[in-house]
């Protein structure tokens, strides 16, 4: 089970397959199967591990819980931030255009680190290519931020 949580007015609701959205309405996600679902990027995804829960609901009663022991315990985690299961909606900032061009710089990426499998040789050309294109400044901070994290995992620091 997926709940979402917002860190700004401090809502925590379940996912469902319908879009839902949290008290101020900056925070939102659904479920795309029944495995999967996609948020925007100011939410935090909680996972409750399924079998725990139903334990725990099975296990739960108000005459046997010990005092001062909290109820019966099940176990949650935050999502990490990059998840398979987890697909964070882009909220319409690039347009079809831009998210085909920032694509594009991916693939170019891909291909020059195949070549030369130097990370900062790779991006040095993929920056002399991309920069023929007219993109939005907070579109080429987003693309600055992907490109440091992915120097970073290819040269083992994540």
């Amino acid at each position: 089970m997926k709940l979402i949580f917002c860190p700004y007015c401090h809502d925590l609701f379940r996912l469902t397959h319908k879009k839902k959205f949290c008290e101020c309405r900056k925070s939102f996600g659904k479920y795309l199967d029944d495995i999967s679902a996609e948020i925007n990027k100011n939410a935090v995804p909680i996972g409750i591990e399924n079998k725990s829960f139903r334990r725990a609901l099975e296990n739960r009663s108000i005459f046997d819980i010990p005092k001062g022991r909290g109820g019966v315990r099940f176990i949650s985690f935050i999502i990490p931030g990059i998840c398979d299961s987890v697909k964070v909606e882009r909220g319409g900032k690039l347009s079809g255009q831009d998210l085909k061009i920032c694509r594009k710089y991916l693939s170019w990426f891909r291909e020059e680190i195949l070549k030369t499998r130097d990370v900062d040789e790779a991006i040095e050309v993929c920056d002399l290519e991309f920069s023929r294109f007219d993109l939005k400044k907070e579109d080429k901070l987003e693309i600055e931020e992907a490109k440091r994290i992915i120097g970073m995992i290819f040269k083992g620091e994540l």
